[in-house]
């Protein structure tokens, strides 16, 4: 034990799972393996229940390494921005460190983290994690493309207000802008419609929610943290694409988180640029890389890199973004 009093046993719950039949995929949830040590920075959910912080950013995997062990975090499944002095920190894909110092700087001060419970956990048998998936494993589409249907995403007019910005335009830019691809026979709509709705869960309703009304993303510290968060559900039968076969999508849900107002990463651009992404993960969509040095200019210029790239261009795609959905839903001849 490092901080905090700790039961014998903790129950870590990670959004996302599998149930008769039916899915729930949401993106940048760390992934667990039985046999493996970890050192997890967790907070309490309230149910006797507790949450790595930041999803994957409250995760470090420990290796074995000449010279002691390291712990290690993966930046590379995580949608994260930081800004050290004003400025966006494109972070490096992994933040490796000497595990010695990692648990020496939470016994003096919580590593930067707050009030944190930080405790090392004895590893346990358990099943696979069948129940968990990443966003492209296996692949999830629409079927409404299809049957040249459109794909709705549904908003709170009240809630877009909450943003400061103009909630309802910049959701509108970032949903058409999977519509304006020529190659693709998705179409995706935004419809105006009161209520929001928790992220977790399938309740039949595709919803974009901003400022994160239940508290299901921590909050920022610092104008840093998760900035959103998309995920998808899905039952069997979405079709085969290029002799692959996908699981189909029944309802797509994003949650923006809140706290970022006075930040200088909070404009309209921005957002729109962040919101469009997460869309694209909707649509069945994952990174176009998570190389921090990515060589390929295509890929690294795409608005689905793992990076946000808050250069001004808000909800337009790029050449690597449109072929990603013109091979998910191709136009039929």
């Amino acid at each position: 034990e490092l901080r905090g009093a700790a039961p014998e046993a903790v129950a870590v719950r990670l959004p996302g799972g599998a149930l008769a039949g039916r899915r729930r995929v949401v993106f940048g949830v760390p992934e667990l393996v039985e046999g493996e040590r970890y050192v997890l920075f967790l907070r309490d959910l309230g149910d006797g229940t507790w949450a790595p912080t930041d999803l994957a950013l409250g995760v470090y995997a420990v290796e074995s390494a000449a010279g002691g062990a390291l712990a290690v975090r993966d930046f590379g499944a995580a949608r994260v921005l930081a800004r050290r002095q004003g400025r966006v920190e494109r972070r490096s894909r992994r933040d490796v460190r000497r595990l010695r110092d990692l648990l020496a700087s939470v016994r003096a001060g919580g590593a930067g983290y707050g009030e944190v419970r930080e405790v090392e956990l004895p590893v346990r048998p358990r099943s696979p994690r069948a129940d968990f998936t990443f966003l492209t494993t296996p692949g999830a589409r629409w079927a409404q493309p299809d049957a040249r249907q459109p794909i709705v995403y549904r908003l709170d007019a009240d809630n877009a207000a909450a943003t400061g910005l103009d909630g309802i335009a910049i959701a509108d830019a970032a949903v058409a802008a999977w519509s304006a691809v020529d190659c693709s026979a998705a179409r995706t709509e935004l419809a105006l419609d009161p209520g929001v709705t928790p992220f977790m869960g399938c309740d039949g309703q595709s919803r974009i929610v901003f400022e994160d009304p239940f508290d299901e993303i921590d909050p920022p510290r610092h104008c840093s943290g998760m900035l959103g968060m998309g995920g998808y559900c899905t039952v069997a039968g979405g079709g085969e694409v290029g002799g692959v076969a996908f699981e189909r999508i029944t309802e797509a849900d994003v949650v923006m988180a809140d706290g970022f107002h006075g930040c200088t990463l909070w404009s309209d651009a921005n957002l729109a640029e962040s919101l469009a992404h997460e869309i694209g993960h909707t649509l069945g969509l994952g990174h176009s890389s998570q190389r921090r040095v990515e060589s390929d200019a295509r890929l690294r210029e795409a608005t689905m890199y793992f990076v946000a790239h808050h250069d001004g261009r808000g909800a337009s795609l790029m050449e690597d973004d449109r072929a990603g959905v013109c091979f998910l839903y191709p136009r039929p001849p």
